[in-house]
């Protein structure tokens, strides 16, 4: 397979990163960065069943942004991030119930939806439990530095990296992954503005509970805020400039993506 012969013929990789396979943008070209992460995801971690396979190819997608995070900073990373975004079609939930064909289980959601779960949860528990968790996950350990080789490959499954995460954290975030992974659409944040007070309430399928903070800046000033009975309230000015999460670290619906049939309709169209 293309990406175990990326991942594994150490020269070839390097050669292929180094001086051919950029994107438009000057980027490591994504397939060339997803082959190399498949292979090297793929050699540790199984996944269970194809219900599962998001956490290889999320993790796969989310690879690229952070690289360019690594090699250029926050604006490459944003702009990696901000691409992924507006191929969402959100047309099957990441996860799907019961026995599922490998058609059914490879949407293109599997790819950007996990990669963008993968940032939202790295925003939320922070950097060095986030990685911990994923060292978890593919080596069983939280740290790497003393692994003896060879390594083992293991089969993982959501729930697997549910618990870890859970477990690290101290938190219980199983509301985090029921939403992004097991629902089509997106939550939304509903907002309600008046002349004193803005109102933000989120909107999930199934009305399903996601106690999710969000960053306000108001006049150029951040604050994150946590909802209380399920919905955060301010007190603002009519002349106040506001910008919802102006980083965009929260996976949400956004109007800048067309809904779920407009998207495929335009997607089957290019395909004619």
């Amino acid at each position: 397979m293309k990406h175990r012969t990326l991942a594994w013929n150490t020269k070839q990789s390097t050669l292929m990163v180094k001086k051919y396979l950029r994107d438009k943008n000057g980027l490591i070209d994504y397939y060339t960065m997803n082959s190399l992460t498949n292979g090297m995801v793929w050699k540790f971690h199984i996944h269970e069943k194809l219900n599962d396979a998001w956490l290889h190819k999320g993790f796969g997608l989310y690879m690229q942004p952070i690289y360019s995070l690594y090699k250029f900073g926050e604006a490459a990373y944003t702009h990696s991030m901000y691409q992924s975004y507006l191929g969402l079609v959100n047309r099957h939930p990441v996860v799907m119930e019961g026995v599922i064909t490998s058609d059914q289980a490879f949407n293109s959601d599997i790819y950007s939806k996990g990669g963008w779960t993968f940032h939202t949860l790295r925003w939320l528990i922070g950097d060095e439990l986030f990685w911990q968790a994923t060292r978890e996950l593919l080596y069983a350990k939280g740290e790497t530095y003393n692994i003896p080789y060879p390594i083992a490959p293991r089969y993982r499954n959501t729930q697997d990296f549910i618990n870890i995460v859970n477990r690290l954290t101290g938190e219980d975030y199983t509301w985090l992954f029921e939403v992004y992974l097991k629902q089509a659409a997106l939550p939304e944040l509903k907002q309600t503005r008046t002349r004193d007070k803005l109102v933000l309430k989120w909107q999930t399928s199934d009305n399903l509970a996601f106690p999710m903070p969000i960053t306000i800046s108001i006049n150029g000033e951040s604050a994150t805020y946590t909802t209380i009975d399920d919905q955060i309230i301010l007190e603002v000015n009519k002349k106040d400039h506001i910008i919802i999460d102006p980083k965009m670290k929260v996976l949400r619906y956004l109007p800048i993506i067309v809904l779920c049939k407009e998207n495929q309709a335009k997607r089957d169209k290019k395909r004619s």
